[in-house]
């Protein structure tokens, strides 16, 4: 996985997120990027149903921007972008869930919505998601 040169291993953020299996960003964590493992017990769609409808919940004005199914690393996934308010900011978000064998994967990506930096960090977000390779080498 593609990990950008200014962005560090956040180990707090790991510990504070259930089943998160790595979490990175920017210093200032203006940019995160989170990474969480579950074993799958429903299909595909209604599991990023669920996470969908709980970024509903953490997000004040969340917006669903779009949705689509594609594949990451080969495997079936959901993607949506979103926008929404937390800590005092907007956020413009990534969120990817991915079917792999009897484990769901789910990707977040979010950076500072309002910032003149979004459209270079949404594509750092987008190169890393772009990047995961379940092969190990």
């Amino acid at each position: 996985m593609y990990k950008a040169p200014s962005w560090d291993l956040l180990e707090d953020a790991r510990r504070a997120l259930p089943n998160a299996v790595v979490a990175m960003g920017s210093h200032d964590e203006s940019t995160l990027l989170v990474v969480g493992e579950d074993k799958a017990s429903v299909p595909l769609e209604t599991e990023a149903a669920g996470i969908e409808r709980r970024l509903r919940e953490i997000y004040e004005n969340y917006r669903r921007l779009s949705q689509e199914k594609t594949t990451v690393a080969g495997q079936p996934a959901i993607r949506f972008k979103y926008r929404g308010m937390a800590d005092g900011h907007d956020w413009s978000g990534t969120l990817v869930v991915v079917a792999r064998g009897n484990s769901t994967l789910t990707i977040l990506g979010m950076t500072y919505a309002d910032t003149d930096l979004i459209q270079i960090q949404e594509n750092v977000i987008g190169r890393a998601i772009g990047s995961l390779d379940f092969n190990v080498q």
